[in-house]
């Protein structure tokens, strides 16, 4: 999945550098920290990072790691059934703000191979999925999917296989918007996004890109890794066609419905695993000589890591998630030995103010849809975000995406974000949204004024033509108030009524 979009937070969990802890150089983009033999899967907003190492899943905070535990039970359990039972993560995959954790655990001792996927709550407690072996995304709201072949999507309340031959799910954004790949015809794995609610499968279209590497109608194999609330995607592209090889197998990014190559650091291979909420993409890639490098790409451009780091005996090889501070963690060797590491941003200078770089946008909606405004920022992170409507906050936390789910006739209104930081604060263009009701609908009526005595009982009658012989009896009615009015309700298909009224004994 996407690293989870920032909310508001304290100053960074590594402000206290050492020689063994992290180096800088003049020119270095960013500040590296060891993590120890462990492969980083994922960073939060706060700086927290998941990942996996030969005792299992850990959770480090900048200084220390431990190893993942949940107290959790099988979702959809009966209330009074078996109390939680206590394990130990045997993966974890993903993990949000709120510190809920996608992985997996070895629930039975028999059979030690045999992993079942598990969201923890952020609290202790946490639940487990039949329906997969690991569970490989978390979103903002708490919604999980993962597995491969009995993949599964989980809104927080219900539990839906995804559709598609053979799915694998790899991401979930805080819209919903699952990624992963299906297998058609169960044959090679082609990029797909999956609905949340219904689990539908829709490939991605990676047609140009594949026709500018391979010529038309190649054999390849795709798989999506990560959206983020924007909906930008990213994966990776390998050739499958046989003869002539070797041929290059880069990674992708969708953007505005639009596939790109990322291209590769000079070699023919590169994997993009992670996308934040500002559009930066990281992962590794081959160079020339055939080693690999972590890299990362932002404005169009493919960089190596390598290059914004002082060595000091640093060669980093895989970066597999960042967050929206721009802080990236991953995999390298130090001085030879493989390591964990963590990248922070070197502050430039003085803290820059937030500014709007893109603004939401509203529109008309239907009862029951689901959108997501969202608005670009610059400035210096990290940021605070807090979403109003009709000028008064809404209740956190938030990103620079609002999602609003199931819209109801009460979400119509103006909404806009105010994004602060330490040198000032920002407050987007207004963003207008109505919400149309299916069922609503109007109609023109026919109104007869009747004036007489109060209290006096009147025969109101109509012809549809002047030349009718025949008035036809329309209502009765006793005046309460002089004058009195009288509603047609045949009138909407009958526009051009005359009326009289006349005095009953």
């Amino acid at each position: 999945m996407c690293s989870p979009s920032m909310t508001k937070r304290g100053p960074l969990l590594f402000p206290i550098l050492s020689l063994m802890g992290a180096s800088a150089v003049f020119g270095a983009e960013f500040l590296v920290t060891p993590l120890g033999e462990v492969t980083p899967t994922a960073i939060n907003a706060g700086g927290l990072i998941v990942g996996n190492s030969a005792s299992g899943a850990f959770l480090h905070d900048g200084t220390n790691r431990t190893q993942l535990t949940v107290n959790a039970t099988y979702f959809g359990s009966p209330a009074g059934g078996p109390p939680p039972q206590r394990y130990v993560l045997a993966t974890a995959a993903a993990m949000n703000a709120s510190g809920q954790v996608a992985g997996s655990v070895l629930p039975v001792p028999a059979i030690p191979s045999t992993q079942t996927a598990v969201l923890t709550d952020g609290k202790g407690g946490g639940l487990l999925f039949s329906q997969g072996r690991t569970t490989d995304a978390v979103n903002l709201q708490g919604q999980a999917a993962g597995g491969e072949g009995a993949a599964f999507l989980f809104n927080g309340t219900q539990v839906t296989l995804a559709g598609g031959e053979f799915p694998k799910l790899r991401g979930l954004n805080d819209a919903g918007l699952a990624v992963g790949s299906v297998a058609p015809g169960f044959g090679f794995d082609q990029a797909a996004t999956f609905d949340l609610a219904t689990g539908a499968a829709t490939l991605i279209d990676l047609a140009t890109v594949l026709e500018n590497l391979y010529g038309p109608r190649p054999a390849y194999q795709s798989t999506a890794t990560a959206v983020n609330n924007a909906g930008q995607i990213v994966g990776t592209i390998r050739y499958a066609g046989g003869a002539p090889i070797p041929q290059p197998n880069p990674s992708f990014l969708v953007s505005g419905g639009t596939a790109s190559n990322l291209g590769t650091l000079g070699g023919l291979n590169a994997s993009a695993y992670a996308i934040n909420n500002n559009g930066i993409v990281v992962g590794d890639s081959t160079l020339a000589d055939g080693s690999q490098h972590a890299f990362i790409y932002r404005n169009g451009q493919i960089t190596d890591l390598n290059g914004l780091i002082a060595t000091s005996g640093w060669v980093l090889t895989s970066a597999r998630a960042i967050n929206d501070r721009g802080q990236i963690a991953g995999v390298g060797t130090l001085n030879g030995i493989n390591s964990g590491f963590l990248l922070t941003p070197i502050d430039s200078g003085a803290v820059q103010p937030p500014s709007i770089a893109t603004q939401p946008a509203g529109g008309t909606f239907e009862l029951g849809a689901s959108i997501t405004l969202t608005a670009s920022v610059t400035g210096t992170p990290p940021f605070g975000f807090e979403w109003q409507k009709d000028g008064k906050p809404l209740t956190g936390p938030f990103t620079n995406s609002l999602v609003l789910t199931s819209l109801k006739g009460t979400d119509s209104g103006i909404y806009r974000l105010v994004v602060t930081n330490s040198a000032g604060k920002a407050t987007s263009s207004e963003a207008t949204i109505q919400v149309l009701d299916p069922l609503l609908a109007t109609a023109l009526y026919t109104v007869v004024q009747v004036r007489g005595e109060v209290g006096g009982k009147y025969q109101i009658e109509y012809k549809n033509q002047a030349e009718a012989a025949a008035w036809l009896p329309l209502s009765t009615v006793m005046l309460t108030q002089n004058p009195q009015l009288v509603l047609d309700v045949e009138s909407v298909t009958n526009r051009y009524r005359i009326y009289r009224a006349t005095r009953l004994p």
